[in-house]
């Protein structure tokens, strides 16, 4: 299977959470290895593969002409694609269930020239014991168990869920986690019923490190904050 091929099975294969629309016929993809990160484009005229915040890229049509670009060779993006796990695309907002409710969120950050890398975020509920914390709080890096809780149906996109509410769940921000990503809280008004059959409760769920500090506002205090924005808001913004 030849670099063109690969690249646009790599995209088919996984789910919609992890391919950003453009336009039609324009679709991009974050995927990591274990050493580099990779932007992978696909459009009218054929396949990009390029490092990320970098101009080295390959080039590929669909019949296969290649063209390599400040020093990315195509052998070397063919294995880069060979070896890919994409990331959910940015501003993604997956939450675990267990038993029907939802115990912790995660958000990923996949922005080119704000991220160094692909960065995610775990915000467990923080009215909840450390033992019932989602099971990768912990994860250092990125790895293939994202798509494992994806595809067993514990890890659930629920940004198309929240479109459909005002005022249910906010963002407050609060500076930077220790991986260089952005840290913040999601503040919770009332119970939302999700389209999975889950039920995300109210509450507030913040970064892990910083519950484990007890750097959190109550409930009450994070919705009375001016500092917020409305979720509902933004994944319309985003649909």
């Amino acid at each position: 299977m030849d670099l063109y091929l690969k690249c646009m099975y790599l995209i088919a294969q996984y789910p919609p959470i992890a391919v950003e629309q453009f336009a039609p016929g324009c679709t991009e993809m974050v995927f990591v290895t274990a050493r580099e990160c990779f932007l992978l484009v696909s459009h009218n005229e054929g396949v990009t593969v390029r490092r990320w915040n970098s101009p080295a890229r390959v080039h590929v049509r669909p019949d296969g002409t290649v063209e390599e670009c400040d020093g990315l060779t195509s052998a070397a993006a063919e294995r880069a694609v060979g070896a890919a796990l994409p990331v959910p695309r940015d501003g993604s907002l997956l939450a675990w269930t267990t038993d029907g409710t939802v115990t912790g969120l995660v958000v990923f950050y996949t922005r080119e020239h704000e991220d160094v890398a692909p960065r995610f975020s775990p915000m467990p509920r923080a009215d909840l014991p450390e033992g019932e914390w989602p099971p990768f709080t912990g994860e250092p890096v990125l790895g293939q168990w994202v798509w494992d809780h994806i595809s067993a149906g514990r890890l659930v996109n629920i940004g198309p869920c929240l479109a459909g509410t005002r005022g249910a769940a906010w963002w407050l921000t609060a500076g930077q986690n220790d991986s260089g990503g952005k840290a913040g809280a999601i503040a919770v008004s009332r119970e939302v019923h999700l389209s999975c059959g889950a039920i995300l409760p109210r509450g507030l769920y913040a970064y892990h490190k910083t519950l484990r500090l007890g750097g959190v506002p109550s409930l009450e205090g994070a919705l009375a904050s001016r500092g917020k924005t409305d979720l509902g808001f933004r994944f319309r913004n985003a649909a």
